[in-house]
């Protein structure tokens, strides 16, 4: 069994001992729309659904049961994936789905015809379905350990598979299916030996405060903003900014800085120039951009936009889960950018090549105002 509990280090990121205030959604009421962008599956998995497509191909609606319309045309790495290539499935049109799309697999009465396969046929529920698939809304960290997202991240998410619950819950326990299947039932079971041996020391992670950047800022915060952006200068959409002298947000916890962030307004447009977070999954990043979007609403803005890289996919999820919706691509943009700021690197995160600018936004609801 010890070297189980120690296993369960490499394979559960430490956030899945805590507690929170959040359960599971009912299919009934989101009707799943979890299912709004498909998932990324293995190419192994995707070999399997295919030499099963006789067994699931009967539970797809009659237009949807050719396999070779199941997934899309492109594959792309992912070091966490067994094959370490993944592709896509594919995503209909669904106007009565959340988001107006839907995964291949997802069928009108909200099931997902891969599950209903494998219960049809006496398998299990999840033979068919993909990892990421039976993952969601669990997550992987950036060592591959099993994790979730901060909890007042998570419940802020549109079209969440979380809600919020009147007490907390472990989350060992609101994700003991996808933690059972995943873990199996003897890791399972070190994990809720692990979850009772550190319960007197949940609820521990000092309380972040968020104040408004004062001049007297301006000297760290060149060098803050140095240290992640490789220069004193943020090149965007042509247009050149020295941070350090914006107005933003600072994040400090115990006295230390957790996270920045900086904006510009122009009228009715707040742009977000950077935001950073020492750690992420704190909810560093929420608490900040949500400072940003509540004083533009409070300055008469009806709009906050910000222009990120095509690498940046941890980003782009990051701003479409709280709101913000792809507006604009402007291809080649970085490398334009590249000869004005010579630092900016050929290749970005993810080993992709970082080239492009991807422009997002989010309307801003006005403030209500007062009963006369």
């Amino acid at each position: 069994m010890e070297n189980i509990k120690n296993s369960l280090e490499d394979r559960v990121n430490p956030r899945m001992l805590e507690s929170a205030p959040m359960q599971r959604c009912k299919l009934g009421e989101c009707h799943g729309a979890c299912c709004i962008f498909g998932v990324w599956v293995d190419e192994r998995e995707k070999e399997d659904i295919l030499r099963n497509s006789a067994l699931i191909a009967p539970h797809m609606p009659p237009e949807l049961r050719d396999p070779a319309q199941w997934f899309a045309g492109f594959a792309d790495d992912d070091e966490h994936a067994p094959s370490g290539r993944v592709v896509h499935t594919a995503v209909e049109t669904q106007p009565d789905h959340y988001g107006g799309t839907a995964c291949i697999f997802w069928r009108s009465d909200a099931k997902c015809a891969l599950q209903v396969a494998g219960v049809e046929n006496g398998l299990h529920p999840w033979r068919f379905k993909p990892f990421y698939c039976i993952l969601h809304p669990l997550d992987l960290d950036d060592r591959g350990r099993i994790t979730v997202d901060n909890t007042a991240d998570v419940l802020a998410e549109e079209g969440s598979c979380l809600v919020p619950a009147a007490s907390e819950i472990p989350l060992a326990i609101t994700f003991a299916d996808e933690l059972k299947y995943l873990l199996g039932d003897r890791g399972y079971q070190a994990l809720m030996e692990k979850v009772q041996e550190s319960s007197t020391d949940m609820d521990k992670t000092p309380a972040v405060q968020i104040r408004p950047l004062t001049p007297a800022d301006q000297r760290w915060l060149e060098s803050f903003i140095i240290d992640h952006w490789g220069a004193k200068e943020v090149v965007v959409h042509k247009t050149i900014y020295l941070p350090a002298l914006l107005p933003g947000f600072a994040a400090e916890s115990d006295g230390e800085i957790a996270g920045v962030v900086t904006y510009q307004m122009r009228g009715e447009d707040c742009e977000l120039v950077t935001l950073n977070c020492i750690d992420r999954c704190h909810g560093i990043g929420t608490l900040l951009l949500q400072s940003v979007e509540e004083i533009a609403r409070q300055s008469g803005c009806r709009k906050c936009w910000l222009v990120t890289t095509n690498d940046n996919l941890d980003g782009l999820r990051f701003y479409q889960r709280r709101g913000y919706r792809l507006a604009a691509i402007h291809y080649g943009a970085v490398t334009a950018a590249r000869a004005v700021k010579p630092a900016i690197p050929v290749v970005g995160e993810y080993g992709i090549t970082l080239q492009d600018e991807v422009v997002l936004e989010k309307q801003l609801k006005p403030l209500q105002s007062a009963a006369v």
